[in-house]
């Protein structure tokens, strides 16, 4: 690849934090330890530490998928704050009057966390209430968490007639549970997940949920690393922190009127 006169070649290192903040801390200093002139990091939940290692490195940070309010270097992705207030009034606009959020215990930082706020402003400007909030087990959710938690949710409000779930498995674990209950999907509970993994749209009926252009997102990050390594190479560094904006589109399938 070649940017400005400047080539380009790269090794990429992968690692999997399963969304727990110590194995975060862990890789990041052990990348950091191979000397790699960017990282790349998920924009959901980091500790303290974590951000103090990455203000501390010395090279460029990309955030993606997320929008953070403080983030710590170039950022592509969306806000997932507005995307739930537009799941919000999108329910709203179909009739839809008693929603409920299904989301994930200790997940403070996170992209779930930023649903949940999303979710809860907008019931509130629409005057909605009371806040209906389940926050049920760690991230990431199961099938068969969301399977478990309808029962839970149907209990403590009878009267839900529409859910809005943290990620596509637990959704489709919740459409799942409704069936085997006799509950009508979308007349009597709404259902809309996020991700729009393959399970949403194979199900019966399909899942309403959030698309993400996840190809775009790497490749506007990719692109955006190769310039900044770039200006790095000629001395021409911009002080600004970049900010690509890729869309999240909310997609109305089957389990929405």
């Amino acid at each position: 690849m070649k940017v400005s006169s400047v080539s380009c070649e790269c090794s990429v290192l992968i690692g999997y934090t399963n969304y727990e903040k110590k194995r975060e801390e862990r890789l990041i200093a052990e990348l950091l330890q191979r000397r790699p002139e960017a990282i790349v990091v998920v924009a959901d939940g980091h500790s303290a530490r974590s951000r103090e290692i990455l203000l501390g490195a010395g090279i460029p940070i990309v955030h993606l998928w997320g929008w953070p309010n403080r983030p710590i270097g170039h950022v592509v992705g969306f806000s997932n704050e507005n995307v739930a207030g537009e799941i919000a009034r999108f329910l709203t606009e179909r009739g839809y009057r008693r929603p409920a959020y299904l989301g994930e215990t200790d997940d403070e930082g996170t992209r779930g966390a930023r649903l949940r706020r999303g979710f809860t402003e907008t019931i509130k400007q629409l005057k909605l209430g009371p806040i209906r909030v389940f926050d049920y087990k760690p991230p990431p959710f199961s099938m068969l968490q969301g399977r478990a938690a309808l029962p839970l949710m149907l209990k403590r409000w009878p009267d839900i007639d529409a859910i809005v779930c943290v990620s596509d498995p637990c959704a489709f674990g919740v459409l799942t549970e409704a069936q085997a209950m006799g509950l009508g999907v979308p007349a009597q509970l709404a259902v809309v997940g996020f991700g729009d993994f393959e399970v949403s749209r194979c199900c019966t009926p399909a899942l309403t949920t959030v698309a993400v252009d996840s190809a775009r997102i790497g490749r506007e990050a990719g692109q955006l690393l190769i310039e900044v390594l770039a200006e790095v190479s000629t001395g021409t560094t911009r002080q600004d922190h970049r900010r690509v904006k890729v869309d999240a589109i909310l997609t109305p399938r089957g389990t929405t009127r």
